[in-house]
């Protein structure tokens, strides 16, 4: 709130649960980070929106094409 970003323009990167929890409490989109410390059944578990197995396929989900 304190931000002024609106949570539907928001995409929350993070490797453990925790993070994917916090962004969902948040009503944002999350991204879990397959190259961090969480394991993908983690990741599922707690919901992400979406998993990246790399960087580069981080920028892919992020960037837009050109």
């Amino acid at each position: 709130d304190r931000t002024g970003i609106d949570p539907k323009q928001a995409i929350m990167v993070g490797d453990r649960r925790h993070d994917i929890i916090g962004a969902h409490n948040n009503q944002i989109s999350s991204i879990g980070a397959l190259y961090g410390y969480g394991s993908r059944e983690e990741l599922e578990n707690a919901g992400a929106n979406r998993l990246a197995s790399s960087p580069d396929q981080l920028a892919l989900l992020l960037l837009p094409a050109t």
